[in-house]
C-alpha cells in the first residue's frame, strides 16, 4: 500500500531517469489518503503513460514541473514542461478525444502510442479527468492536469 505522491516520485525517478530533463517535483505536505495495491498500479500505469507523452515530445523537453495538492477530496497532479506548445486545432481535438475517453466512448482506430487516451481510459476507472492545456507560465509551456477523486473508503488524516 502506498499513497498517490508515493507513486508519482517513484515514477518520476524511475521514468525520468538517465534523460537530460530536470524534474522539479512539488508535492503537498500533508498526509495523503493510502491506496490498495490494485489503484496504485493503475495509476502506476496511468503516469507511466502521461510521463511518455513529455519524452515523446519532439524537441524534448529540458524541464519539467510535477505538482501534486489535494484540493477539496479531490487529488490534483499538475504535468508542465518546456516543450512546444500545441497547435490549438490539435489540442482541441486531442481534448475532445480524451472528454470522450473519459465518458466510455471509442476514439482511436488507427495505430499509435496515445499515451494520453491510455491514461485517461484508467483515470475513468476511478472517476478521474485529465486535460491538457498551452501555457506560458515560468517557462513552461504544455500542462496536463490530472484530477482524481479521493477513493470513498479512503479516510483522510485529521489536522
Amino acid at each position: 500500500m502506498g499513497n498517490l505522491n508515493d507513486l508519482v516520485q517513484l515514477q518520476t525517478d524511475w521514468t525520468f531517469k538517465g534523460y537530460p530533463i530536470r524534474v522539479e517535483l512539488i508535492l503537498g505536505h500533508y498526509n495523503f489518503p493510502e491506496l490498495d495495491d490494485e489503484t496504485l498500479t493503475d495509476y502506476r500505469r496511468a503516469f507511466a503513460q502521461l510521463y511518455g507523452e513529455v519524452i515523446d515530445a519532439r524537441p524534448q523537453p529540458t524541464k519539467v514541473r510535477i505538482t501534486s495538492k489535494l484540493e477539496e477530496d479531490i487529488q490534483k497532479v499538475l504535468i508542465e514542461h518546456n516543450g512546444n506548445q500545441i497547435r490549438a486545432d490539435i489540442l482541441n481535438t486531442l481534448n475532445r478525444n480524451i472528454q470522450r475517453t473519459l465518458r466510455g466512448e471509442p476514439t482511436y482506430t488507427t495505430p499509435g502510442r496515445h499515451g494520453n487516451i491510455m491514461a485517461a481510459k484508467i483515470l475513468r476507472k476511478y472517476g478521474g479527468t485529465l486535460k491538457l492545456s498551452n501555457i506560458n507560465q515560468d517557462e513552461y509551456y504544455i500542462q496536463t492536469l490530472i484530477e482524481i477523486p479521493i477513493p470513498k473508503t479512503s479516510t483522510l488524516p485529521s489536522f
